[in-house]
């Protein structure tokens, strides 16, 4: 009987975990774990989609990861930047979103979309950050090559 409320739940929501399941049937003869495990092995484990689009290209030039077990106590410290992709199914196509994120504060000080990954994308976001905002000591981003661009430096 569970196992079917179970394939009922997964069908009504294809993306709930099984915990979540758990949580949501309540069954009370069973406890959480051994539920996780049992459905697990009966192949309830959600099948996650790989990321297929790449949006690092690293550079030749190398920094030093400068804030690592670092401990930020004000803002404009450490900005963080990096390029995340969207799919637009409609158009069948990907456009690039650029962040500048402000550690302390959370804040997203510049953003720009892009489609294409060109740094002129990361340029522009870095103009509108540091527009409204005092300059970080630190900027960090992944090694992607957009951030060695001579104009974004």
């Amino acid at each position: 009987m569970l196992l079917v409320e179970a394939e009922e739940l997964r069908k009504e929501h294809p993306g709930c975990g099984v915990e979540k399941m758990y949580h949501t049937l309540k069954p009370d003869f069973i406890g959480r774990d051994r539920f996780i495990d049992v459905f697990m092995d009966l192949g309830f484990r959600l099948k996650t989609k790989k990321n297929y689009k790449r949006t690092t290209y690293p550079a030749s030039v190398h920094y030093s990861n400068l804030i690592k077990g670092m401990e930020v106590m004000a803002p404009s410290i450490i900005w963080q930047s990096d390029i995340t992709y969207i799919y637009v199914k409609q158009e069948e196509k990907f456009y690039y979103a650029v962040f500048i994120i402000d550690v302390y504060t959370k804040k997203i000080v510049g953003h720009q979309l892009s489609n294409s990954m060109r740094a002129d994308a990361n340029v522009k976001a870095m103009e509108m950050a540091l527009k409204n905002n005092k300059a970080p000591k630190i900027h960090h981003s992944d090694r992607g090559a957009q951030y060695i661009y001579k104009p974004y430096i």
